[in-house]
């Protein structure tokens, strides 16, 4: 849905000379190579509780690049006693932004999500990151207060540091110092989705077509092509594309967009990502007795949204989509067909 958000918003999608072809090995902007070396990193953690007590924890992560290089993609696997928590994460920079340019989205393997923007101090080589969604502490009756910051020490090592307190106490500090552990391929990758996930489809490449209709009464027809493919963990489901005219007129649009399922809330998360811009922020039900999904913008200021997407089997997707700005409404409608 690139092409039909940057008509409707005017977001300033930037062109490209190519179709849409993988290459994750170089980074796209030079603001992205403050993030470090691509590969397997090594965590280590203290916890600091309400009493002072100290509990210790490790993180594996590897570190990849999505999207020719537009974002960095960082799965962790964290030993807490016998328990194993994983996570998902997405770095990128907004250019649209006017400040605080740098996003990172949290996914968490229960569901929820977290939206952080981020102010760089190249003097001193730190990332301060403040809450963006769901708005946590920033309301002026909370006595809440959080901040994490990020101390980049060359590329191959960082500090982390995250502290939610109030004014009078602590009430929780995560020290982390993080360290390069080569460029070797992950283990224990596991890739088996859960059944709600898996109603979405297969991992693989997507053709895709879609039509938007203007508020003048215009169609515009689009075509291209996905390649889909789940987290380690298989809790996440993310997408990677790019959107042309069938004419062969103009330059192709990319995009990313990623998918979660909270288990509690019965709900799912649908995150998409415009290649320099904002991030766009829906939540979905599931209808059993039309087999489809309706998403509802949960986090697009001044803007309202809602996506039909119906899905009968593992390889065909078709929505239907609703935008309203400022008065002015839009339609759109799509489908995506399995290839490979």
């Amino acid at each position: 849905m690139a092409y039909i958000l940057c008509g409707v918003f005017l977001l300033g999608c930037k062109e490209k000379e190519t179709p849409f072809i993988p290459d994750t090995n170089a980074s796209a902007r030079r603001e992205l190579d403050i993030f470090g070396a691509l590969g397997n990193w090594v965590q280590l953690n203290e916890l600091i509780d309400p009493t002072g007590a100290t509990n210790t924890s490790s993180s594996a992560m590897y570190v990849r690049r999505a999207l020719n290089g537009h974002f960095v993609l960082i799965e962790s696997d964290t030993r807490m006693g016998l328990g194993l928590k994983q996570n998902f994460m997405v770095k990128h920079f907004d250019a649209s932004a006017h400040t605080n340019q740098y996003r990172s989205t949290w996914f968490s393997d229960d569901g929820s999500v977290q939206i952080f923007e981020g102010n760089w101090d190249v003097g001193i080589s730190k990332m301060s990151w403040t809450p963006l969604f769901p708005l946590l502490f920033q309301s002026s009756s909370s006595n809440t207060n959080f901040s994490m910051s990020e101390i980049i020490i060359g590329k191959e090592e960082k500090f982390l540091n995250i502290e939610i307190s109030t004014e009078t106490n602590l009430i929780s500090q995560l020290k982390s110092v993080i360290k390069y552990a080569g460029d070797a391929s992950p283990s224990g990758k596991n890739t088996t989705p859960s059944p709600e996930m898996a109603r979405f489809g297969r991992a693989g490449i997507w053709e895709e077509a879609q039509t938007m209709e203007l508020p003048d009464g215009t169609k515009m027809k689009l075509k291209g092509r996905s390649r889909m493919h789940w987290s380690r963990s298989g809790k996440e489901l993310i997408n990677e594309g790019a959107l042309f005219r069938p004419d062969g007129t103009g330059e192709p649009e990319y995009f990313m967009w990623v998918k979660t399922w909270h288990p509690e809330q019965r709900i799912y998360r649908y995150l998409y990502f415009f290649e320099d811009g904002p991030v766009h922020h829906y939540t979905g039900m599931w209808e059993a007795a039309s087999e489809s999904i309706l998403w509802r913008s949960a986090y697009t200021p001044g803007r309202r949204m809602e996506i039909r997407e119906s899905i009968k089997n593992s390889r065909n997707r078709q929505w239907t989509m609703t935008a309203a700005e400022e008065g002015i409404i839009t339609f759109g409608s799509g489908e995506s067909r399995f290839v490979e």
